[in-house]
């Protein structure tokens, strides 16, 4: 049955058939390519720097560059000094294709750095101390966002953005005064980013600035004072959008429709070559929407499960060898025995409780499945969509007693969860002060990280999770655990001594001398050459 989709989502089916006919880079051009030898020595040091840093998958590669660009302006290089060298660095790391990134990207790569340096050296130094650090930082999480789109361009997510834009954005109202038109649909488009692509604040930073300075990337530098005194107002416009008050219930309400966006987006690339046949045959999209589902909750599962390791080994390496380091001298030294019993208990337990927090999420079933189809017809082709407009608006605010009230009941809870599980390790199972406190530690970083992933294997899930007596008092108990192991987590990566060690006195002499053996490798390869030729 044939019906027309909206322009909206017929742009965004183009995009994907246009994208596999060009492809992202011209073909037959020169690529740059590094040697396989030294890629695998990178790519197995990246691994590592990955796990003592843990971070979403999909901001390792920002980082990545982030990284390489702030150790390269140290020494004051020129773009067209540090292009080369950290395009190959990406490549050796894997955050690129080996041989499949055109030699041009070095000077328009070298162009960008030399934009930023300018900007840095003419705008940022002009400013106070403090102001200068706050500054660079940005101009070089500004740089690194600019450059992955550059060497990694994704024009299937910008439109899939722009399509979700396009398609919600009318759906949304507010009534408070603090907030324009214009206002609210910045709003929308910042959570679009952030629940759709899980934008960090960087990328939204870039996202933003290309907007209020659309001539950003063709930047004309010759009148910097100019610049300046602009760039000081755009920098205060998008600071205050990303920190609006009603930014996080715009938040809310956008991630009801990402399992919408996303199988719509695994439809579309499934039948790229087809892309606008597929959206225009609705027994053909139903059904193309039914086995997206499918295979999607099938890799979540995949996904949770690396989730657990990567998380494991993490927690492992950056904080239990770092309990072992405390935990053994203070039995030695101070207890004057060994006691084994909370060592086993803090290496076994949480584990297995990460293990179990993240196994027993409820998965997707059909009736998700046949919601997801009947939204996406909503959305595809126009239906009318039920309940009428969604309204933004703060949560009432609550005053006097009330507010009293339920902070002391929020701090009991604290009290509650916690006094639990030291009289039961204190009484019952005789773990000592330092026991106890390494205990808690773990239990906040894993039931952390254990919700946190928990909460990935409900991205694709648009049916309302039904609350009960149990789940309520199971939520109220676990909370303060959780956030406390929040608040660890946040502050340790902070001053994550790992981090410190392989950034600062690891990473630099280590990327120099693999930049050393390539070029090694190529004088010994240009040498063989030379005896082949002359023979």
């Amino acid at each position: 049955m044939e019906h027309k989709p909206t322009e909206a989502v017929q742009a965004l089916a183009n995009v994907f058939q246009k994208t596999i006919k060009e492809g992202v880079y011209p073909k037959d051009t020169p690529k740059i390519k590094v040697s396989d030898v030294v890629s695998k020595i990178a790519f197995l040091y990246e691994k590592v720097r990955n796990i003592v840093d843990f971070k979403e998958e999909h901001l390792l590669r920002k980082d990545a560059l982030k990284r390489s660009l702030k150790r390269r302006m140290v020494v004051g290089a020129s773009g067209k000094d540090m292009a080369t060298p950290l395009i190959q660095e990406m490549i050796r790391g894997g955050y690129l294709d080996n041989n499949a990134v055109p030699e041009e990207e070095i000077n328009k790569v070298a162009a960008i750095i030399d934009r930023y340096i300018l900007l840095i050296g003419n705008i940022a130094s002009q400013e106070s101390r403090k102001e200068q650090k706050k500054l660079t930082k940005w101009f070089v999480d500004v740089a690194s966002c600019e450059i992955e789109e550059e060497l990694s361009p994704n024009p299937k997510n910008q439109a899939l953005i722009e399509c979700m834009y396009r398609s919600i954005n009318e759906n949304f109202v507010t009534k408070e005064k603090s907030l324009s038109v214009e206002e609210k649909n910045i709003q929308v488009y910042i959570a679009i980013q952030r629940a759709l692509v899980k934008a960090d604040q960087p990328m939204i930073e870039y996202s933003l600035l290309k907007l209020y300075y659309p001539t950003w990337q063709e930047l004309n530098l010759n009148n910097i004072r100019k610049i300046r005194k602009e760039l000081v107002g755009v920098r205060d416009r998008i600071d205050g959008h990303i920190k609006h008050p009603l930014s996080r219930y715009f938040l809310v309400q956008m991630q009801k429709y990402n399992p919408l966006f996303i199988i719509l987006r695994d439809v579309l690339e499934e039948g790229e070559e087809q892309a606008s046949g597929v959206v225009a045959d609705v027994e053909e999209f139903e059904n193309a929407v039914e086995k997206a589902c499918n295979e999607e909750y099938q890799q979540t599962n995949a996904r949770l499960k690396r989730s657990i390791i990567r998380s494991l080994i993490y927690i492992f390496m950056t904080k239990m060898l770092l309990a072992l380091v405390v935990e053994v001298p203070f039995d030695e030294y101070f207890l004057g025995a060994l006691d084994w019993t909370p060592i086993i208990v803090n290496v076994i337990f949480h584990p297995i409780l990460l293990a179990v927090l993240v196994l027993t999420a409820r998965k997707p079933g059909k009736d998700n499945t046949e919601k997801i189809i009947q939204g996406l017809k909503e959305i595809v082709y126009g239906y009318e969509e039920e309940g009428g407009p969604i309204e933004i608006k703060r949560d009432p605010k609550k005053r006097g007693a009330a507010q009293l009230i339920f902070n002391i009941l929020y701090a009991t809870t604290f009290v509650v969860s916690f006094g639990a599980i030291i009289f039961i390790l204190n009484n019952l199972m005789h773990f000592n002060v330092v026991s106890i406190l390494l205990f808690l530690l773990f239990l906040s970083i894993v039931s952390f990280f254990g919700i946190k992933i928990r909460h990935t294997s409900k991205e694709l899930m648009v049916i309302d999770r039904k609350e009960n007596v149990v789940s309520f008092v199971f939520d109220l108990m676990v909370l303060p655990i959780v956030r406390a192991g929040r608040f660890i987590s946040l502050n340790f990566s902070r001053i994550n001594v790992f981090v410190f060690i392989m950034d600062v006195i690891i990473e630099a002499p280590f990327k120099s001398l693999i930049e050393i053996f390539e070029q090694w490798l190529t004088f010994l390869r240009e040498k063989k050459e030379e005896v082949f030729r002359e023979s």
